[in-house]
């Protein structure tokens, strides 16, 4: 097999390893497609967030070494166990230009119990190299490798750790198809809350319904409630939640002040400027895209019944060390990062790059701007060329 140089040379990469049966016709047909990505060891999320979603699936594979071995085994698995998701799907590899994958698979066939693929990946989790156990994961190379995979107008970046409540994807194809819904310089925001399993255990909420009961009792709050606040704070969900449910998807009010630390996850165009892949590692990724976003003069819409969620209470001290380090060394490159996106747009709303390159990282969730679109350049479009 052949495998492309990544964009800074430190990883290659191979699109469409693989694309399932029903991959071409659901991409010419359908108006949106999920881009997820995955190291090895959160495989075995992908069967619960893909059986929500009947579309196109892109996903962006971490295969260093060995793993790839052990990632190419979990798929032949999942062809055996889950053939309708894989016929969907299509998978895409990156690993480390200095760590090479092995291709030959040193074993025999392993069975995965289709009701159990956790257990399978902590099988193989046992027989990992503990030198990739090490290895920065870089999440901006994936999803901007999942992202280009997708062949579709609209794409929705989320991590495969997150749930998508039944319907709503068809819930989504109905309104992008609507004409009165158009809008290229549009992206669709959807909050995103957490659910206490330990009180909770399997009972993911399918609809605003069902949510707003659980964040009643307890079960359920806003995504890093407790860790990073700021991430989901201009989303103003308290008054999504007074909003009523309606029948179909539809926009209920657009964001009013942009915060840099702000992170949300949203539906936009396949075209969209991608993450910005020198934030190597933990830290940076999403709100580096959505400030560009922002000084590119996108306009920013809230979904009144769509949301994700995400398996278990987020809690202060569980983040590991070397993901401290990982962010702080991404920090030190947000003065450049903003000059460039000044020089980029020919525009700096609130002043924004200049606290950014004078502010410690400390006060970045300090720097706001009201949500007045920058100028009236329109940001255009990158072609599609899948």
């Amino acid at each position: 097999m052949e495998f492309l140089a990544g964009r800074n040379l430190a990883y290659n990469m191979r699109s469409f390893l693989y694309s399932g049966g029903d991959w071409k016709n659901l991409s010419s047909k359908q108006n949106l497609c999920l881009a997820l990505h995955s190291s090895l060891e959160s495989l075995h999320h992908l069967p619960n967030v893909a059986k929500s979603f009947s579309g196109p699936i892109s996903l962006s594979l971490f295969t260093p070494g060995t793993d790839y071995s052990k990632i190419d085994l979990f798929f032949r698995n999942m062809a055996r166990c889950f053939p309708e998701i894989m016929r969907r799907m299509s998978l895409h590899a990156m690993f480390p230009t200095k760590i090479p994958l092995e291709t030959e698979s040193k074993t025999q066939f392993e069975s995965m119990d289709c009701s159990n693929p956790r257990q399978f990946i902590t099988t193989l989790l046992q027989k990992q190299s503990p030198h990739l156990q090490k290895l920065t994961y870089p999440q901006c190379h994936l999803r901007n490798l999942a992202q280009l995979g997708c062949q579709t107008p609209f794409t929705f970046v989320i991590d495969i750790d997150m749930r998508i409540p039944e319907q709503l994807d068809l819930g989504v194809e109905g309104f992008l198809k609507s004409q009165s819904n158009y809008c290229p310089n549009c992206v669709f925001i959807l909050p995103v809350y957490e659910i206490n399993t330990t009180q909770n255990k399997d009972r993911v909420p399918q609809n605003k319904k069902q949510l707003l009961k659980q964040i009643k009792m307890k079960q359920a709050r806003i995504y890093h409630m407790q860790t990073y606040s700021w991430g989901q704070k201009m989303s103003n969900l308290d008054l999504w939640e007074r909003l009523n449910e309606s029948t179909s998807l539809e926009v209920a009010y657009g964001l009013e002040r942009y915060q840099f630390t702000y992170e949300p996850m949203f539906i936009g165009p396949t075209s969209i400027p991608l993450f910005d892949e020198r934030f190597d590692g933990f830290g940076l990724c999403r709100n580096t895209q959505f400030y560009e976003l922002f000084v590119a003069g996108f306009q920013f819409k809230f979904l009144n019944n769509g949301f994700l969620t995400h398996i278990g209470f987020k809690v202060p001290g569980q983040r590991e060390q070397w993901k401290f380090k990982e962010l702080v060394k991404n920090q030190r490159l947000i003065p450049q990062f903003a000059l460039e996106i000044r020089a980029r747009y020919g525009q700096d709303p609130c002043e924004m790059s200049l606290k950014l390159r004078t502010f410690p990282a400390s006060k970045w969730k300090d720097i706001q701007c009201a949500n007045t679109t920058p100028s009236n350049k329109q940001y255009k479009l990158r072609q599609n060329n899948n």
